[in-house]
């Protein structure tokens, strides 16, 4: 399919599936299925964020990526739910053979030009990698929106705004090597000669931040920031694995916690 068509197929798709069911799972999931075709998401990432992508672990851009993926979904099915928004007609394009260049207008009361950007890659498939909404560069919106939460936020936070699930997801090891202190903990430096407790470790497909108490206290801890009135709720999973004889705080006064979290 050539660059205008792939387009103008994907925008039909949408919008025949975001007004069958407004808002439910199967919808942004399909929503979501279209948009991962039609952008290059893996370009359009690291255009938003090319100072920060360089230090990002492989876990961290595939997640930044289905993030960024899921913002785009719901922000196109919110635009496209506007009860004026019509057809899409092509005005001009201009195409060579790796790239594209196409202006459509917006059947629509309210609606703005759209100029789309496509690059055509190595499995022949034409693919957005940059969007033109009237004046306002799809790149420039996201790289100023990373910019801002990143500066005074943390990764965590971006990825949980992208998402717009209502939660936000601080730590789960999974990006950590087993047997190795997670990434991004630390401790006082009065502890630095002390003996270490803390390891990541794996237990079916799943890792977890395992502790050994020995009878020296060490706080570990990482710095996380996000927007605590947006999310002023932690939730965490922990368990013991095995207890002393008579090591049950609570069952006796004089027993002390080996591994808390606060």
């Amino acid at each position: 399919m050539d660059a205008a068509g792939t387009i103008e197929s994907s925008f039909q798709k949408l919008l025949a599936v975001v007004r069958e069911e407004p808002g439910t799972e199967r919808v942004m999931r399909e929503a979501k299925q279209v948009v991962t075709r039609l952008f290059d998401l893996d370009r359009l990432a690291q255009q938003v964020m090319p100072q920060t992508w360089p230090e990002l672990s492989v876990s961290q851009r595939l997640a930044f990526r289905d993030a960024l993926g899921t913002s785009l979904a719901k922000k196109i099915s919110r635009e496209l739910l506007r009860g004026d928004t019509g057809t899409l007609h092509l005005e001009s394009r201009d195409v060579r053979e790796k790239f594209a260049r196409l202006s459509f207008a917006l059947a629509g009361k309210n609606a703005s030009d759209l100029t789309a950007f496509m690059i055509k890659e190595s499995d022949g498939v034409w693919r957005i990698s940059n969007v033109l909404v009237g004046e306002q560069s799809l790149v420039r919106h996201y790289y100023q929106l990373c910019e801002n939460i990143l500066g005074e936020y943390s990764f965590p936070y971006l990825i949980a705004e992208l998402r717009d699930d209502g939660f936000i997801v601080l730590e789960d090891f999974e990006d950590d090597k087993v047997g190795k202190l997670p990434r991004g903990w630390r401790w006082k430096s009065k502890d630095n000669k002390k003996r270490k407790p803390y390891v990541v470790k794996e237990e079916n497909g799943n890792k977890y931040l395992a502790a050994t108490d020995e009878g020296e206290s060490v706080i570990l801890a990482k710095d996380i920031k996000w927007d605590i009135k947006k999310y002023p709720y932690i939730s965490f999973r922990w368990r013991a694995h095995e207890l002393p004889k008579g090591g049950d705080e609570r069952y006796g006064r004089t027993v002390d916690s080996a591994a808390g979290i606060y």
